[in-house]
């Protein structure tokens, strides 16, 4: 059973699409037009790199609004986690960005996730020490 377990995350791990250089540097610049011929499915728009930052969450953390949403309408994972356990709407929230904060809400970002440290989001919102992000995080999670 766990010779099959491993085999079969090492299989998932092997087929992962990891993103190219050209979607990265869409994404950067903000090139909704790049990234619309460089995100065509779910898988694309899963797509993580060694560190297990997605292109959403890239796209989070550059502040690029508009390709959050596309990527999102793409099936992008609202609550993947890189490898130290943070999610998009962490990300953002370190980011100070409260129009994706609530963009993100909106779309059903878990509002009970902690990161591998063991913080939530309020915990977060209060090391930001950004008022209006401590208050909506305090008044979703009530």
């Amino acid at each position: 059973m766990r010779r099959t377990a491993s085999a079969l995350f090492l299989a998932a791990s092997l087929m992962a699409v990891e993103p190219s250089a050209k979607m990265i540097e869409a994404v950067k610049k903000g090139d909704m037009s790049a990234v619309k011929t460089t995100v065509t499915s779910k898988d694309e728009a899963n797509a993580a790199l060694t560190n297990g930052k997605t292109v959403l969450m890239l796209c989070v953390w550059e502040g690029k609004t508009e390709i959050v949403k596309y990527l999102l309408e793409q099936g992008a994972d609202i609550n993947a986690k890189d490898a130290s356990g943070k999610t998009p709407l962490m990300l953002a929230i370190w980011r100070e960005n409260l129009e994706i904060v609530k963009l993100l809400i909106e779309k059903g970002a878990d509002k009970n996730a902690k990161n591998s440290e063991g913080l939530g989001l309020a915990e977060i919102a209060q090391l930001t020490g950004n008022g209006e992000i401590i208050d909506y995080i305090n008044s979703i999670t009530k």
